[in-house]
């Protein structure tokens, strides 16, 4: 969904990722810009930009709704475009635009609660502002 692109850096899209916002507020993607990029073959100005996409936005979440960390996952599916899932944990109840949301499985893969459950847009929206202006 292009309205829920955060921002565009030379090699990489931050975007909030619209279906597991349930579980974890403030769940984004980063998308590589080169179409055939894959892990292994990322150039070095990839590899550093993707580590300044991740520090901004987990200082963004951080200020946001004060979680400690952020989850990186790098997940091989039926997507081949490389990208990243920025997951925030916690190990405390966070708050995000009316949501209270528990880590369940803090210590474990992110297991994601009401799964197909879809936040309002208007929501959405207001989550990806809020990151937008902490960025």
């Amino acid at each position: 969904m292009k309205e829920l692109e955060i921002k565009k850096y030379e090699h990489w899209i931050l975007k909030l990722d619209d279906y597991h916002q349930i579980s974890f507020p403030g769940r984004c993607q980063a998308w590589a810009l080169r179409q055939d990029a894959t892990f292994d073959n990322m150039n070095n100005e990839e590899r550093s930009e993707l580590l300044t996409v991740v520090t901004q936005w987990e200082r963004a979440m951080a200020e946001i709704c004060n979680h400690y960390w952020a989850h990186v996952i790098f997940p091989e599916n039926e997507i081949s475009q490389l990208h990243a899932h920025l997951i925030p944990r916690s190990s405390h109840n966070k708050e995000l635009e009316g949501l209270i949301v528990i880590d369940q499985k803090l210590r474990n893969y992110p297991i994601y609660y009401g799964h197909n459950a879809v936040l309002p847009s208007d929501i959405l929206l207001r989550i990806k502002e809020r990151i937008i202006e902490t960025i």
